[in-house]
């Protein structure tokens, strides 16, 4: 029974480094892998002491030897197999790759808008016809069916104002738009913030520790935590933390910087362009008083935003801290709209906060892509209009 004992120990241990491997930020997989290797040594070593007499081996235990041996290398030709054959490719300078089209030559009575964004404006939770700058394209169309209107959505998961900066200078520019329509701030956000599994070391200006969706080109997962995400099992380490809301200060706050500088040094590239350059407060959920579904769907804050106190403690901002990070944001970006005379459609102001608009802190179901459409339909209507020939 002692030896069945031992045996289960050792699994108990195996699983727990397995489960705790992304409980210690400084370790990388090769360290890990290495760790893993001296356990599974280590294992044989006291499995060998307990099982094997000290003079005689019967061919029974020397069949289990073997065994012992062949589990170990397999295990290890599966590692390196593993680690061969992963690859995670990404946008070196946008992470994400963009949407890129190839566009017919523009014609003398077209009228070309680009939207900028991150997910709230590529709209990918929704079919194609459903978006709001297809529902935009849709509505200019028909208000002014003597040109043509193509409206290009640019808009991309993850992506923060410097993301747009870039893709619009080395891209969208490219494009030749007349209008460009720009929304953005929650990301912008959320990369004031340092959480484990989606960014490496602390905060700086540049947004360069943050890799969001190719984190796992900066630290490739194991093999066995690889496996226990694609299973039920891949979610326990965060359940055995503890998890709590604390108010976040407005000056922790730190991205609001390279924010409003990325968003003026776009509008100063679109006026080069002789395009209209339109900026867009980005709509949201949070308000004085939520209801508990309401509370339940945001998750911005504890999965983005969140610190580590301890080994087994993580601290997320409160709703009410994500409400005034997020009023922060728009106020400076409306205070640098009014100062450099950009023209500022106020969709957070004007879109009710509701469930029927919105599934999570800033997205939102059809309705609320429809509402958005609506606004900047009739926000840049009459720069439309100049284009009417």
């Amino acid at each position: 029974m002692k030896r069945y004992l031992r045996v289960a120990a050792w699994a108990g241990i195996w699983l727990l480094v397995v489960l705790c491997r992304h409980s210690f930020p400084s370790i990388t997989a090769v360290e890990y892998g290495v760790f893993a290797l001296v356990l599974l040594v280590l294992c044989a070593i006291d499995l060998s002491i307990t099982w094997w007499p000290e003079r005689a081996w019967p061919a029974w235990i020397r069949r289990h030897a073997y065994t012992l041996l062949v589990v170990l290398l397999l295990m290890d030709m599966a590692r390196a197999g593993y680690y061969l054959t992963q690859h995670h490719p990404f946008d070196p300078y946008l992470q994400m790759p963009p949407h890129r089209y190839v566009l017919p030559h523009k014609d003398s009575n077209e009228v070309r808008i680009l939207c900028l964004g991150g997910s709230t404006t590529a709209g990918l939770s929704l079919a194609d016809t459903l978006r709001y700058p297809y529902r935009l394209q849709q509505r200019l169309q028909a208000r002014y069916p003597q040109m043509k209107v193509r409206v290009i959505n640019l808009g991309m998961d993850w992506y923060t104002s410097k993301h747009i900066l870039t893709l619009y200078t080395t891209e969208g520019r490219y494009y030749q738009p007349d209008i460009v329509v720009c929304m953005e701030a929650i990301n912008d956000m959320y990369r004031s913030w340092s959480p484990r599994g989606f960014a490496v070391g602390a905060y700086n200006d540049k947004y360069a520790h943050f890799y969001g969706p190719a984190y796992n080109g900066a630290e490739p997962p194991t093999m066995e935590y690889h496996l226990l995400t694609h299973s039920h099992w891949g979610d326990l380490p965060l359940l055995l933390m503890q998890q709590r809301p604390v108010t976040y200060h407005p000056s922790e706050w730190r991205s609001l910087g390279p924010y409003i500088r990325h968003l003026s040094a776009l509008a100063r590239y679109v006026a080069a362009d002789n395009a209209a350059f339109y900026l867009v407060t980005q709509p949201n959920l949070y308000k004085p008083v939520m209801n508990a579904l309401e509370h339940k769907q945001c998750w911005f804050g504890q999965l983005l935003c969140n610190r580590r106190v301890d080994w087994h403690t993580l601290e997320y901002p409160d709703l009410s801290s994500m409400r005034a990070a997020m009023d922060t944001f728009l106020y400076e970006e409306r205070r640098m709209a009014a100062a450099q005379h950009i023209p500022l459609i106020d969709a957070a102001a004007m879109m009710p906060r509701t469930l029927k608009y919105f599934y999570d802190d800033v997205h939102c179901y059809s309705p609320g892509a429809d509402s958005l459409s609506h606004m900047v339909a009739d926000a840049i209507s009459e720069e439309v209009k100049k284009h009417v020939r």
